[in-house]
């Protein structure tokens, strides 16, 4: 059985485009995250292995208000990412 404690930083871009009646112009900002993580993974018979995870991760980015002009506020986003799996090792 292994458990891992882990912490992660990057960067990234989103993009974003409308469909409505109106006028709304696609927008694209950069994107900053701060996270941690923590997975356990337990090995099974024949080199199979279960892994499972957690991450929770805050994003940092510009949102637009409705109406604004000029430079957005910095808006932070809060998002957990369970994961789950099986795998087998060669």
């Amino acid at each position: 059985m292994t458990l891992d404690l882990g912490v992660s930083a990057g960067a990234g871009v989103l993009q974003q485009a409308f469909e409505t009646r109106g006028v709304a112009a696609p927008r694209t900002s950069f994107v900053g995250f701060l996270g941690t993580g923590l997975g356990l993974m337990v090995d099974l018979p024949s080199g199979f292995y279960l892994l499972g995870q957690v991450d929770a991760q805050t994003y940092f980015f510009e949102q637009a208000k409705r109406g604004s002009e000029g430079s957005a506020p910095i808006s932070a986003e809060f998002a957990v990412r369970p994961l789950a799996g099986l795998g087998k090792r060669f």
